[in-house]
């Protein structure tokens, strides 16, 4: 009687373990553990802090790459400065050709006019 007694409760502890355990992972997938949250934020930003630190290794090998091959060639640091002189001239003339064609269209024509015909109109009042 005693080992049937035994066996029961043994069988009732295991049945019992079995549904705590269930229990246990459900209330996990409905409400994780703060600190089971924390790990898995705190996994998921080194990850990503890994990401972007490979990142700024390859875009850094990248810009050296570009500033040796920038460096080391003359011609184009000549090429540009020609291009930036060429530019400025350019900018220079389109100033200046804006300025011919208002003057050409009376832009400046008119008031210079103006106060010319105002000047001689004075002036030929007071004689």
């Amino acid at each position: 009687m005693f080992t049937q007694e035994s066996k029961r409760k043994d069988l009732t502890i295991g049945s019992l373990r079995k549904e705590n355990s269930q229990l246990h992972e459900k209330l996990m997938k409905e409400h994780p553990h703060p600190a089971s949250q924390l790990c898995n934020k705190l996994q998921t930003l080194d990850n990503e802090v890994t990401a972007r630190r490979n990142e700024v290794c390859l875009l850094q090998r990248q810009l050296d790459s570009f500033n040796n091959k920038f460096s080391s060639s003359p011609t184009l640091t000549s090429q540009l400065t020609e291009k930036e002189k060429k530019i400025h001239e350019l900018r220079q003339d389109l100033d200046k050709f804006k300025k011919e064609y208002g003057m050409s269209q009376g832009s400046f024509v008119f008031p210079i006019q103006r106060s010319f015909k105002l000047k001689y109109i004075q002036y030929s009042s007071n004689f």
